[in-house]
């Protein structure tokens, strides 16, 4: 454990004192230059070994080998794992009660990777040979590279982004919306364990979370409507006669005559599970952590130029099934970062694939790791935009084949919301300048050249608008037309009409 008598935070408060939770696998080498920071999710802890176990261990089979690395996972503040958080009792004083609500929000991202320079700092291990992360460790990881570019040397970006879109913003409000809806969450003041905390919200919070961190296709494959009494005693509810909820409250008896999904039954198990592990505001913190995400925040330059300024050779893994951070998300971060490579898991298992593709994903980190010769290599090759943009366009085609369409039916309605607005722009200043041309001519005199003129430069500007506001299709058509006409069929049922006012998916 690692104690900082004080952190500034980017909220303008103070955590005094500030605990470090992490955990250590091998050894410090003399030169002090083989560090490799690891960043787990959202409700993990520090012990890569309980979740990333077959990545981890001596010999180059393992991409974080403990014969060569000293490997070293911090807890995120906020965790309930043992770094400072709202389950922290200021001076560990018993009887005194926990931080709770008065915990500071949010902590960023940005606020971490500045607590760990300083535990890191406290080791004598000024650089990292690489940082490595999955879901949320992702961000931590670039962020890592954004506030000190200097002291990483690669990345590894396992289902992550760049920044938390209005999806995962939305996602993460509904599940802190769960939790506030529990009358015990007492706006975050309850001092109780077990029955009087806020279980019920919590457990709600985790079955939302669940349905997300897979794929639809891998919950059918997995219950195929499945009823619970079909599956015996066995089942994760107890039993076919009672049929508990997450937090332990016994349906009514109206309710005892539905029918019991074992996908029910399932979500209700973990959501009970989580319960026993977790506490409500952490989850609440931490995910007020995860909407803080962007890397271009607060930067004199913008999103995509901070991405295009990073000097590190990155491994960016997508997932093509990931419904919580769709695949586009990753994409747009290897093709923006000049060192930039997107490696693709092709696996129906959703968001959760970094945890249960393991045996693959550790192959690729190895083979990138080391620079050996692999795939991945020849694509660091790559120098011109253009090849960089096609080798990722190439990365995303299996999509189709796969019928896994979704985040590339995201990222067209994405590119017509993009069209839509800049047509309403090129109308509204059309307009701005046939007003501006009436006054001219009002004026009369030496006005009428310049008048010809304007009006003249005005119908060239329109022509090349308006076939895109009548739905011409250009020689050329923008992405957002070809990605659509590579597509298998409809993707949401019938594709509705679009037009410059209202581009989008119903």
């Amino acid at each position: 454990l690692f104690e900082l008598p004080q952190l500034s935070l980017e909220c303008g408060e103070v955590l005094a004192p500030c605990h470090i939770a992490y955990t250590t696998y091998g050894e410090l080498n003399a030169a002090r230059d083989n560090t490799v920071l690891v960043g787990h999710s959202l409700t993990s802890n520090s012990n890569v070994a309980e979740w990333w176990a077959p990545m981890l261990g001596a010999g180059e089979s393992y991409a974080l080998d403990t014969s060569r690395h000293f490997v070293i996972c911090p807890n995120f503040l906020g965790s309930p794992y043992g770094s400072t958080s709202p389950v922290t009792i200021v001076g560990g004083e018993e009887g005194k009660p926990p931080l709770g609500a008065n915990f500071p929000a949010p902590v960023t991202l940005r606020d971490n990777v500045a607590a760990q320079r300083l535990l890191l700092k406290s080791l004598g291990i000024e650089r990292c040979k690489a940082v490595v992360g999955g879901s949320m460790g992702a961000m931590l990881a670039l962020e890592w590279a954004c506030c000190h570019p200097d002291k990483v040397g690669q990345l590894i970006m396992i289902a992550g982004c760049g920044r938390h879109t209005d999806w995962q913003i939305g996602m993460q409000e509904a599940h802190r919306q769960a939790i506030y809806s529990d009358t015990k969450w007492q706006g975050g003041q309850y001092t109780g364990k077990g029955e009087d905390a806020p279980n019920q919200g919590l457990a709600t919070a985790r079955m939302m979370a669940m349905l997300s961190y897979r794929a639809p296709a891998s919950v059918a494959e997995r219950f195929n409507r499945g009823l619970q009494e079909e599956a015996g005693a066995g089942g994760a509810s107890g039993g076919a006669q009672e049929r508990p909820t997450a937090a332990g409250m016994v349906r009514s008896e109206s309710q005892q005559s539905l029918p019991f999904f074992q996908v029910q039954s399932y979500l209700q198990h973990q959501g009970k599970k989580f319960i026993e592990r977790f506490d409500a505001r952490c989850y609440v913190s931490l995910s007020h952590t995860l909407d803080s995400h962007d890397v271009g925040r607060g930067r004199k330059l913008g999103y995509f130029d901070v991405l295009a300024s990073l000097p590190h050779r990155a491994l960016v893994v997508g997932i093509d099934s990931d419904v919580l951070y769709p695949l586009e998300l990753q994409a747009e971060v290897a093709e923006h970062m000049p060192h930039g490579i997107l490696h693709v898991i092709h696996s129906p298992h959703g968001h959760d694939s970094f945890l249960i593709e393991i045996d693959a994903l550790n192959k690729t980190c190895c083979d990138f790791l080391r620079g050996e010769g692999s795939a991945l290599e020849a694509e660091q090759l790559l120098d011109s935009p253009l090849q960089r943009k096609a080798s990722v366009e190439t990365a995303l085609k299996p999509m189709n084949a796969k019928g896994s369409v979704e985040s590339l039916a995201h990222r067209v309605w994405e590119l017509e919301r993009q069209l839509a607005a800049a047509l309403e722009m090129a109308e509204a200043e059309r307009e701005e300048a046939s007003t501006l041309r009436e006054r001219l001519a009002a004026k009369g005199g030496g006005a009428a050249a310049e008048q010809a003129a304007s009006a003249r430069r005005a119908r060239q500007a329109w022509g090349m608008v308006a076939p895109a506001r009548s739905g011409a299709m250009p020689a050329n058509p923008p992405p957002s037309r070809r990605l659509l006409a590579d597509l298998p069929g409809p993707i949401f049922g019938k594709l509705p009409e679009r037009s410059a006012h209202g581009a989008g998916f119903a």
